[in-house]
Formats: structure tokens, C-alpha cells, sequence
């Protein structure tokens, strides 16, 4: 994921205690940083301190990110700077923000405090550039103002805001191309594949009452932008779209821990013909249409705990795909022997197997 900045980037960084110093406090501290824009650390002789107001400085022409990392600390508005592109600010409890730069590209904001100053503030800003939001830790009910997320956005991240309404904007039914959704908006039963006509990459981890994925022309609509799916902890799972996937960029799938759902997409073979990585994991119940198969390009599988799947192994027709070279299986308690004959493709050029805890010598 992504790191505090790289070598020569300028970057500000406040850190905090989350106790009190039991020497003092600091009600408001200001550093006018002489002679240095880069790097800013919050120790006072050799102490740390807990600060109740950030006073930012406002010359730092060469300032292109800024991260506050804290809990407690009141922000005042933030550097007018020509180069600023990341804003990183997290667990600020009594964030205000004024006026965003108009230069960001990127932003991250935790905890309740921190959105909400966050989407009043996208209202009345003008921010041309922003490609990328993440927002997490944000417990409350909450609703995104309609007209807050820009149309220039391409990449959204919303991660352990359980409350939180999914914002389907119009505004962003072309821009965005990248979405992750992590344990968060409990309300979310159905999602609408075709809803972004340009999504290439969608992450859904432990979306509770997630039920099913909709396409609402069916396999008249392509989804020709999507090249990786993956469902993870989604114990309502059920289905997807019905008569199958129609996404024939796809590359990788990733199904874990959905232990409702029984059916893989219908006609992989021909709807999802670039399917490269395929991984199954916890899933008891699922099976996949075995009278037409896998898709034929498929590099790599991987397959854990899944009985019912396993239990029909010599259904899978695995030997006649030849684009196959890395095959994993493992966490199975009523397999005794493996592989069977004729079960694996001559392709393969790697075999990882683990525990099996009743395989037979």
C-alpha cells in the first residue's frame, strides 16, 4: 500500500502522543520553519508534546504533500501552495478544513470529524485535479451531499465507514475506474456492475448483507472496462448476474469466504475469454457449470476449502486446459488421495499442495 513519500520528496509530517506529557502541554505551538520545508517533527527538547492547535505555515512553495497523523490536534487552513498533490489527514478529531488546494490529487481522511469536515469542505472548493479519495473509520450514519465528490474522480476507497450510504452519484458514473469497498455501508444488498461504464477494478471485502451483483440489460451490456473482481467476506452472497458475466477483460477473480454462494458465473468459457488468475477460497457450497468449463486461458487457479467444488474434482476437465501452469489446492479434511490420474494438465509448471489432514501415503 502506499508508503510516508520517497527520496527528495518534500513532505510535512505532524505526529502526536495520544497521552498527555506529563511534564506539560503545549496549547499552541507554531515552528516557522527556518530554513527547511521538508520535514517537521513535533519534539520539543528532546520531548513530545500534545498539541492542541497546528498553525500551518503558508510559504512552502515546494510542498506537494502533506500528512497529519494524530488524534486531537485543531487544523487551521491549510498551506496556499502551488504543489501540493497528496493531503493525508488521519484520526483528527477536530479537523476544520477551509479551502482545499486546488492542485490536490489525491486525498485521505479518518475518522467521523475528518469526513464530514471533508465532504463541506469538496462542496465549496474547486479541486480540478482530484483522482484518488480514501475515506475510513467513520462509524456514523452518514450521507454524501449530493454534489461533493467531483466528476474528475477516478479512484474511490471507503473503508470501515459500516454506516455509511453508498454514494452512487451520477456524477461518477464515467470518471470512476477503481472502487474498494471494506467493511463498510451495511446497507448495500445489490450492486450495480453497469451503474460505472468505466470501472476496471472492483474490491468488496466484508459487505454483510451483499447479496448480488446486477447488470441491468443483462448480456446485452459488456463490461468491457473490468479487468479485476474480487468478493471477499460477503457471508449473503448469492449470486451473479443472471445468464452470466459479460466482461471480456477480465483477468483476475477472487471469490473468498462467501459460504452462501453456490454458482460461479455462467458461460465463463466464452464471456470471459481473458480470464488469467482464478481464486476460490471458503466457499463450501460453490460448484461451477462443469458442461462447459473453465475459461481456456486460464494461467493460474487456486483452490481452499471448498468441499463441495473439490468433492467433484474430475469434472473440472483441468487437463485440457493448456494455458494452466500454477495450480494450488489445500485446507481439504475428506480428500485421501491426490491428484488423481489424468486430473492435471501437462502445462503445469507449479503444484502447491497443503493441508490435506486425511491424505492417504
Amino acid at each position: 500500500m502506499q508508503g510516508f513519500g520517497e527520496e527528495n520528496e518534500e513532505e510535512v509530517r505532524y505526529k502526536r502522543n495520544n497521552e498527555d506529557d506529563k511534564d506539560g502541554m503545549v496549547d499552541n505551538w507554531k515552528d516557522p520553519f527556518p530554513g527547511r520545508e521538508a520535514f517537521l517533527k513535533t519534539v520539543l527538547n528532546g520531548k513530545r508534546y500534545l498539541l492542541i492547535t497546528v498553525d500551518l505555515p503558508h510559504n512552502l512553495p515546494c510542498l506537494t504533500k502533506l500528512i497529519l497523523d494524530g488524534t486531537k490536534a485543531f487544523v487551521s487552513p491549510l498551506p496556499r501552495t502551488p504543489s501540493l498533490r497528496k493531503l493525508k489527514l488521519v484520526n483528527c478529531k477536530k479537523l476544520q478544513l477551509q479551502e482545499l488546494p486546488q492542485t490536490v490529487e489525491s486525498i485521505e481522511v479518518g475518522g467521523c470529524h475528518g469526513v464530514i469536515s471533508l465532504t463541506e469542505t469538496l462542496r465549496r472548493s474547486r479541486t480540478p485535479f482530484l483522482r484518488s479519495l480514501h475515506i475510513n473509520n467513520c462509524p456514523s450514519s452518514f450521507i454524501f451531499p449530493a454534489g461533493c465528490l467531483p466528476s474528475t474522480l477516478t479512484e474511490l476507497e471507503i473503508k470501515k465507514c459500516e454506516k455509511l450510504a453508498f454514494p452512487f452519484h451520477h456524477s461518477l458514473q464515467t470518471s470512476i475506474q477503481r472502487l474498494v469497498i471494506s467493511d463498510s455501508c451495511s446497507s448495500l444488498d445489490l450492486f450495480p456492475l453497469d451503474f460505472f461504464s468505466n470501472l476496471n477494478g472492483l474490491y468488496i471485502n466484508k459487505c454483510d448483507k451483499l447479496y448480488s451483483l446486477r447488470v441491468s440489460n443483462g448480456l446485452d451490456y459488456s463490461l468491457t472496462s473490468l479487468s479485476h473482481l474480487f468478493i471477499h467476506g460477503c457471508p449473503d452472497f448469492e449470486c451473479f448476474p443472471k445468464g452470466g458475466l459479460n466482461a471480456p477483460s477480465l483477468t483476475h477473480l477472487s471469490i473468498v469466504a462467501c459460504k452462501n454462494l453456490k454458482w460461479l458465473p455462467q458461460e465463463m468459457h466464452t464471456l470471459l475469454p481473458s480470464l488469467q488468475f482464478l481464486r476460490i477460497c471458503h466457499c463450501p457450497l460453490l460448484e461451477f457449470h462443469y458442461e462447459t468449463g473453465l475459461p481456456s486461458n486460464l494461467q493460474k487457479l487456486m483452490v481452499r476449502k471448498c468441499s463441495t467444488l473439490v468433492a467433484n474434482r474430475m469434472k473440472w476437465n483441468l487437463q485440457s486446459h493448456q494455458s494452466l501452469t500454477h495450480f494450488r489446492i489445500g485446507d481439504e479434511d475428506c480428500v485421501e488421495s491426490f491428484p488423481e490420474e489424468g486430473l492435471l494438465p501437462v502445462t503445469l509448471t507449479c503444484l502447491e499442495m497443503d493441508n490435506f489432514h486425511v491424505l492417504k501415503a
